[in-house]
Formats: structure tokens, C-alpha cells, sequence
């Protein structure tokens, strides 16, 4: 297994105003957390160190949800679909993704994003 540490923390990003232009108030006001970009580079750059859960297991697809803090360190994984893969796979999938290292973000709650994460044996 590789040896994997926690991301440090980085400081939260401060979410927007309801201030708008002007000096209006606006509308709407949300935050915009982590957008699909950042998501796919971060999670595709950290998936190889996972692999060897997937150690002879059949091909499959291992369905999670991921909320990463607004410090940028994962904060939870939850399995959503064990595609038909052992326990033991599926929470070695969800146990390596807590140390994969995203930005910080403005999102006081988190950000939860949904991943299939794919493995076809060799």
C-alpha cells in the first residue's frame, strides 16, 4: 500500500456578498465551491493510489459520493454503488480517497460531488 498522508488544511475561501454591483443589494448570492474541471484533475491524478485495493478483483465500477471541506482535505467518502466488488474493496477505495488533496473552496458545508471510480482487471 502507499504511504499516504492527510492534505494539510488550507484557509477557506470567502463566499460571495449580498452586496451586488454598486452597492445594491443582490438577488441571489451562492457559493461556488469546486467546479467539474478542478473535480476530474484532482480525482484522476490521485486514483492511481488506489489501485492496489482493486488487487484481484474482477472489472468493475465502484459509485462514490465525496464532500471535500472548504479547507480543501476530504471530509467524508460514502459508497453509493459497490458494483458488485467486495467490502473490503470498496472501503479501500473510500479510505485512500480521503487523502486525495483538492484547493480550498468558499463553501462553509462542503462540497459533495458524486465519482464513479472504474477499474478493468488486466
Amino acid at each position: 500500500a502507499p504511504k499516504l498522508a492527510l492534505p494539510s488544511e488550507k484557509p477557506c475561501l470567502a463566499g460571495p456578498t449580498d452586496v451586488g454591483e454598486g452597492g445594491d443589494e443582490a438577488e441571489f448570492v451562492g457559493s461556488a465551491g469546486l467546479d467539474a474541471e478542478v473535480v476530474g484533475t484532482t480525482m484522476s491524478g490521485f486514483l492511481p493510489k488506489a489501485l492496489d485495493c482493486f488487487a484481484g478483483a474482477p472489472s468493475g465500477t465502484v459509485s462514490v459520493e465525496v464532500n471535500v471541506a472548504c479547507s480543501g482535505r476530504v471530509a467524508k467518502v460514502e459508497v453509493l454503488d459497490d458494483g458488485g466488488l467486495e467490502a473490503a474493496v470498496t472501503g479501500c477505495v473510500a479510505d485512500r480517497l480521503r487523502y486525495a488533496a483538492f484547493p480550498a473552496h468558499d463553501m462553509p458545508d462542503g462540497f459533495s460531488f458524486e465519482f464513479p471510480v472504474r477499474y478493468r482487471a488486466p
